[in-house]
């Protein structure tokens, strides 16, 4: 947590019957929207992609986190694939197995 500048004391999620492992979940989430924080502000200044942060106020903040994650993880593939000129087409594993394959593909052409 100090890793990411999370100094505050974490609060509990409030989503799990045990307090010990609700203050762990509700870390948990924390950390990893801090990090997806920096994975967002990591494109939006690399690349000029933006996360404009409509996320759905009535969802939960694993929901929201999810949310979040999703459209970040398609912006990060839309960055691979206009670099190997590729259109976005499929489902993610769809697409990762078609960049992995036009990653080797170019590694192998230059052998």
């Amino acid at each position: 947590e100090a890793d990411v500048n999370l100094h505050e004391p974490a609060r509990p999620a409030g989503v799990l019957s045990d307090p010990t492992l609700d203050l762990r979940y509700g870390r948990l989430l924390r950390v990893g929207a801090a990090f997806l924080d920096t994975v967002e502000a990591f494109y939006a200044k690399g690349y000029g992609k933006t996360f404009d942060g409509s996320i759905d106020a009535s969802f939960t903040p694993n929901q929201q986190l999810w949310q979040r994650l999703n459209y970040a993880l398609d912006q990060i593939l839309q960055v691979s694939e206009e670099f190997f000129g590729m259109k976005p087409k499929g489902d993610f594993c769809d697409r990762c197995r078609k960049l992995e394959q036009a990653a080797w593909n170019c590694i192998l052409s230059r052998i």
